[in-house]
């Protein structure tokens, strides 16, 4: 018996007018940026029930958990 490994990379603006965040599918690590005008967030790392987040400034990067992708609020079809 083989099992077949299919690997995906997709890549998705947030918005087609404002470019300022997207979320990627990189091999089943999905991923969202964003990038906001006013608030500022400081330099943080932190952990929420779905995601972990990291901070810089005006720039966020949510990394979806491991565990949230058998939960019903998992991300189904993310970026594509």
């Amino acid at each position: 018996m083989t099992k077949t490994f299919f690997t995906c990379i997709a890549i998705t603006p947030n918005s087609a007018t404002d470019l300022a965040g997207f979320r990627a599918n990189i091999f089943g690590l999905k991923l969202k940026y964003n990038k906001r005008k006013n608030k500022i967030r400081g330099l943080k790392i932190g952990s929420g029930s779905c995601f972990n987040h990291i901070h810089f400034g005006k720039r966020s990067l949510y990394i979806q958990k491991k565990s949230n992708k058998i939960t019903s609020r998992r991300l189904r079809h993310f970026a594509g």
